[in-house]
């Protein structure tokens, strides 16, 4: 999937009509907003390598499970345990008498004359040992909610892309039913809807996250010109974001009633824009309904407290049965087993909130910024007759060269030679030819009647 251009070389290609005079309230172009966009733009990057894992995959760090699981405390404190256990197994696991102290071989087998197997004056430590049966019974159960969080932090997260995918193809549907139905004669009330749908649109995110809040805004307003002064002054509460959104919504509302009022628009096709708007509204609402109720705090503490404890018990059980004899191999299982548990943790709380300020969120900037690049592009597209040549486009073609404007003179030069001559023609054809004198009064009867009156005048004749 190749990598997107940068959004500032297409607006700056873009031409809008109805950025003439709309000026942003703030002279200061905010921070978070730049921020934003370059965090989008590495985000745009992990897209890429996760089109193309290759080598990518293996040589990435930035936006990884990595990041997230090196740096948690979790993480060494139980690689600390596993080394720890190692280092005192062997004097744990070493033969004791019954008065605690650890046995020699010549105590075990000369001094008592009895076998270190035999379980009667040896014995081992066993309150130090652990059952591995009860590790991997911690185990399965661990790993049952384990992967039910993240699956259901995972189905979250893409419902709620949908719901931001939906919202920006309700604003295409928006600006390309005002050009079909009503830009033709309220072209200013198009460009109205279409610059506060995508306000609506922008305004949403502010209040979901601290990555988005009202000076993000305030940047995305002054560098798109989506409100006037006067618009975002009289703006309500734009640090909300849901109470603004439903704001300008209602002025888009407001805005459709009026061209059908003034009939700028059919009353056939006016409920299909209104069912549109409200599909938006629907859609951007369903953010916050996601933001309001996370999964049950009971079940995440649930999670993160068997995990607490069964890492730890999984590295001293390691540890302690393999770690002195096998302390290489023992070490890789444990450092796998952190990443996997500690990184299936980190996937579910990133899926948690995809908008917030993780490379691993959702490229919120992108969605607003195309939707109004693209809502733009849809209000200027040229109309039916113009598309399909029947009418003269508004656009003037290029002046023709010089050899073709000789060429187009020399053929029209030949035409109007070749009239003159078919008129001359036709003249001279019309003096020659002399019509046969027959009354104008007569019709089919009367020709079919003069030839017998004719026959009996030259009889007559003949007889004189």
């Amino acid at each position: 999937m190749p990598a997107r251009k940068d959004v500032n070389d297409k607006r700056n290609s873009l031409i809008l009509d109805n950025e003439a005079g709309l000026k942003h309230a703030n002279p200061e172009k905010n921070e978070s907003y730049d921020h934003s966009l370059k965090k989008d733009k590495q985000r745009q990057g992990l897209l890429y390598n996760a089109a193309n894992p290759a080598w990518n995959m293996w040589l990435s760090y930035s936006g990884t499970m990595f990041q997230e699981v090196l740096f948690k405390p979790a993480f060494w404190v139980n690689i600390f345990v596993f080394a720890i256990t190692c280092v005192f197994a062997p004097s744990a696991l070493a033969p004791r008498g019954t008065n605690g102290l650890v046995l020699s071989e010549d105590d075990i087998n000369g001094r008592f004359g009895i076998s270190a197997d035999n379980g009667v004056t040896v014995f081992m430590v066993n309150y130090l040992q652990v059952d591995n049966s009860l590790i991997n019974a911690l185990a399965s159960s661990m790993m049952f909610f384990l992967f039910f969080f993240s699956n259901k932090n995972y189905a979250r997260f893409i419902e709620q892309y949908d719901c931001s995918m939906t919202a920006q193809g309700m604003i295409h549907d928006i600006s390309i039913l005002c050009r079909v139905f009503m830009y033709e004669k309220d072209p200013e009330g198009c460009k109205q809807i279409v610059r506060y749908c995508n306000a609506a649109h922008a305004v949403a995110y502010v209040g979901l996250s601290e990555s988005y809040d009202d000076g993000w805004f305030h940047g995305f307003n002054k560098e798109n010109h989506v409100l006037t002064d006067a618009e975002f002054k009289n703006l309500t509460d734009p640090e909300s974001g849901g109470r603004a959104k439903r704001e300008l919504l209602t002025m888009v509302l407001h805005i459709a009633k009026r061209a059908r009022d003034r009939g700028f628009i059919d009353a056939y096709d006016f409920p299909k824009l209104i069912e549109t708007i409200i599909q938006l509204r629907r859609s951007l609402g369903c953010l916050y309904d996601y933001s309001a109720q996370p999964l049950p705090f009971f079940y995440i503490h649930l999670v993160y407290f068997l995990t607490t404890f069964y890492l730890p018990l999984y590295s001293y059980a390691v540890g302690f049965t393999y770690g002195a004899e096998y302390f290489f191999f023992s070490f890789l299982v444990v450092l796998f087993n952190e990443l996997f548990v500690l990184g299936l943790l980190a996937v579910g709380a990133a899926m948690t909130d995809p908008y917030g300020h993780d490379l691993a969120d959702l490229c919120v900037p992108d969605y607003v910024i195309g939707s109004y690049l693209q809502s733009n592009i849809n209000l200027n597209v040229m109309s039916l007759d113009e598309f399909a040549g029947t009418k003269k486009a508004t656009k003037q073609s290029p002046s023709p060269t010089k050899k073709q404007a000789s060429r187009q003179d020399s053929t029209k030069k030949a035409e109007k030679a070749a009239a003159t001559t078919t008129k001359k023609a036709e003249k001279a054809e019309s003096e020659t030819y002399t019509p046969e004198t027959e009354s104008p009064e007569t019709d089919s009867d009367s020709e079919q009647s003069s030839t017998p009156e004719s026959e009996e005048v030259d009889l007559e004749l003949d007889d004189n």
